[in-house]
């Protein structure tokens, strides 16, 4: 209704060829929330990585076009000094 037109896939470009410039851009990014019935919790504070990419289940877009995650990058490329973070764990609460 306001006249954009989505265009996919992104730049005429594979979601695999966009992560793989990712990766090789020297951002560093990190998994902070996942769509638990698509990626386990075990995903959440895992950088962005070949190594992750390898991990991901059949299906799942490795960018997370489709709300598998989102991230937060922290370092890399534009950032003159990385940012600080850390990563906690709230308990079970089914425990």
């Amino acid at each position: 209704p306001y006249g954009i037109e989505v265009i996919e896939p992104l730049w005429g470009r594979t979601s695999g060829q966009i992560m793989e410039e990712f990766l090789t851009s020297g951002l560093e990014t990190v998994i902070v929330t996942t769509t638990a019935d698509v990626l386990g919790r075990e995903f959440i504070g895992r950088r962005i990585d070949a190594k992750l990419v390898a991990d991901l289940p059949e299906g799942v877009d490795p960018c997370g076009e489709n709300g598998e995650y989102h991230t937060f990058c922290y370092g890399g490329g534009m950032f003159r000094t990385s940012v600080p973070f850390y990563t906690y764990w709230f308990a079970d609460l089914n425990a």
